[in-house]
């Protein structure tokens, strides 16, 4: 049994959540109320939700209220479930969970994100600044609280504190999608280079209309308002949406003029 155990968090520790589930299960096919394999059931499935499938986070939150129903103080089942019931629009039940995981362990740093999410949902924004910061301080490469940290700061329109978290979310996770966070925060809070990608391609068609190949910076810009506006539809920041699908369509509609007039 033991070794089963060893297993499945060992493999659970290198991120092979589908192997170390099945391990998991194998200890729980022996004994189906051992605390440890079902946290770590519930922990594998939760990291293997497919957020576009209910029935799959259904799986995850099933195993999690098996695990708190053997031993109610195990700290991340009460973490994953509020994480899950707050993606399903369970308000109460999310905040009760992250409270309940906060008051087992408050200088846990999956505690003290979930209870700052929690907060970020309910407009709390400087409180959840602050459970945010404190599990970043605790855990420096926690990618879900820097992201949330980043969702923070945008509500409160602070850009150099974004472009800095976007960065750090990029060097946790260097893939496209952050790569597209990280220049589009470069551009807001680097006006002037903006204003040089935005203005130079049309001053110099002016000037000279051989100049409309440098008309591919815009095709670069708009494709970031585009990514950019769809990274915000995601996380339904309205706001943000509207700002960059407009300054998409805006630049578009002046290159046609610029193509079609000079």
């Amino acid at each position: 049994m033991s070794e089963l155990l060893s297993k499945a968090e060992q493999a659970y520790t290198s991120k092979k959540y589908q192997e170390a589930l099945k391990l998991y299960k194998s200890v729980l096919t022996l004994e189906p109320r051992n605390a440890l394999a079902l946290a770590g059931a519930a922990d594998c499935l939760y990291n293997l939700t497919n957020w576009h499938n209910r029935s799959k986070i259904e799986d995850a939150i099933e195993m999690s209220e098996r695990a708190l129903a053997v031993d109610s103080k195990l700290l991340k089942p009460h973490v994953i479930l509020s994480y899950l019931y707050g993606y399903k629009g369970d308000r109460d039940r999310s905040e009760r969970e992250a409270t309940a995981a906060l008051e087992l362990n408050p200088n846990s740093a999956d505690a003290l994100c979930s209870y700052g999410i929690v907060l970020l949902i309910e407009g709390k924004l400087q409180e959840a600044i602050q459970y945010l910061q404190k599990a970043i301080d605790i855990d420096p490469n926690m990618y879900l609280a820097h992201y949330n940290l980043s969702v923070c700061y945008q509500a409160n329109s602070d850009y150099k504190s974004i472009y800095r978290q976007d960065r750090i979310l990029f060097r946790l996770k260097p893939n496209i999608k952050n790569l597209i966070r990280v220049i589009a925060a470069y551009f807001v809070i680097n006006r002037p280079v903006l204003a040089i990608f935005f203005g130079a391609p049309l001053l110099g068609i002016v000037v000279d209309p051989r100049f409309k190949i440098f008309l591919i910076f815009h095709v670069f810009m708009i494709l970031l308002y585009i990514s950019s506006g769809l990274l915000s539809l995601r996380s339904k920041d309205w706001s943000v949406v509207k700002r960059n699908f407009l300054m998409a369509i805006i630049l578009i509609a002046l290159d046609l003029f610029f193509l079609l007039s000079y």
